[in-house]
């Protein structure tokens, strides 16, 4: 698909492609930046839900705890917030109760 477009672009005369892939260009921005938001949000429940489990007493198994701990590192590159940290936090407290006695 791409590379269709990159052919249909360079016929498409220097001024008006320029336009147009400005245009793109800001589209693809905004979107990129809409997915972040949407990713963010689902990690922020996740990590949420997962605390909540482990305050009810639902325990979690070794792979579980990994990939919390994968989608927090996700998390905290995207941006992130001090009671995500402290959800997160409280995991490792468990975590460490549970596989570092």
């Amino acid at each position: 698909m791409k590379e269709s477009i990159k052919k249909f672009m360079l016929k498409v005369p220097k001024m008006i492609r320029n336009f147009l892939m400005e245009d793109l260009n800001k589209k693809i921005d905004k979107l990129e930046k809409k997915i972040d938001v949407n990713t963010r949000d689902d990690i922020r429940g996740e990590i949420v839900n997962f605390a909540e489990d482990l305050r009810q007493g639902i325990n979690k198994s070794l792979v579980q705890y990994k990939h919390i701990f994968e989608i927090y590192d996700k998390y905290h590159k995207l941006g992130w917030n001090s009671y995500i940290t402290n959800e997160f936090n409280f995991i490792k407290k468990k975590y460490n109760e549970i596989f570092n006695k």
